[in-house]
């Protein structure tokens, strides 16, 4: 089988994480594909990569 991504749940876990990394850059697939469904866990909560950034941006210089 030459499809790296055949399986269902491989197809979920990939776009699972593409999900995660837009939502880290501010994108929501839920707002930009009609019918996407919409997350059951808190995106509101910034991801530690925006924590740690914004621990940077918050010292001294």
């Amino acid at each position: 089988n030459n499809n790296p991504i055949s399986k269902v749940h491989e197809v979920k876990e990939y776009v699972t994480d593409v999900n995660i990394w837009l939502v880290t850059f501010g994108f929501h697939l839920h707002n930009a594909i009609p019918g996407f469904p919409i997350p059951k866990f808190d995106l509101t909560q910034p991801s530690l990569e925006m924590k740690k950034s914004q621990l940077w941006d918050d010292l001294p210089s």
